[in-house]
């Protein structure tokens, strides 16, 4: 059972090892932009350590406002949100203020954009809200790079960025469990017990198959 089990690894990475490893850390700055004004950015993120920035506090004069939100706890905002590497998905929450220090009346809308290059491995898409059952805004962070936040009075609207496994996260945790490497790209741990097992590539294959 375990050369078969081995073989299979080893036949898959084969046949897959043309698609391109990227390091698992990774950090993104996301923006926005009101009528050519930028406003300080917000930065998400996957390293070794878990990292958070309290967000300092908003200036009178910005015409738009962003910040991270936090999942558990909705008092407490980031300018910075980094995450420990090891995890099935990644869940952040954005909040966007389009009207800033304009508290009258209408529509004001900003856009909000990220650098595409910057976006580690893995799927990356935006949901129109802050759980997870709301609406897909942007399908694909990799192929879209921005999208107008809008509101018809001064408030926060909340979006959620979601990063969950893709192909080349799944290549490099059979690289891992193979053998290939003595210093691997990926350290993926989905069950959190420390180590790289075949029961996470076995959750990850079953999670990409859903989608």
């Amino acid at each position: 059972m375990k050369k078969t089990i081995s073989n299979l690894i080893s036949l898959t990475i084969v046949t897959l090892f043309a698609n391109p490893l990227y390091a698992s850390e990774w950090i993104a700055n996301i923006h926005t932009n009101k009528n050519g004004y930028s406003p300080p950015y917000v930065t998400i993120g996957v390293a070794i350590n878990a990292e958070t920035w309290a967000y300092p506090p908003e200036i009178p004069t910005a015409i738009c406002y962003m910040h991270l939100s936090d999942i558990n706890q909705s008092s407490n905002i980031y300018k910075r949100d980094i995450r420990q590497k090891g995890a099935l998905f990644h869940h952040w929450i954005v909040s966007v203020n389009p009207h800033g220090n304009e508290t009258g009346p209408g529509i004001e809308s900003a856009t909000v954009l990220w650098n595409i290059s910057e976006l580690g491995p893995g799927k990356f898409f935006i949901l129109e809200g802050p759980d997870m059952d709301d609406n897909v805004l942007i399908s694909d962070m990799k192929t879209q790079s921005s999208f107008v936040s809008s509101a018809d009075k001064n408030k926060y609207l909340h979006y959620s960025i979601i990063n969950t496994p893709g192909l080349s996260d799944l290549v490099g945790t059979l690289k891992i469990l193979a053998g290939f490497s003595s210093e691997p790209v990926f350290t993926i741990d989905i069950d959190q017990d420390g180590q790289t097992e075949l029961a996470d590539a076995i959750c990850m294959i079953r999670h990409l198959a859903k989608q």
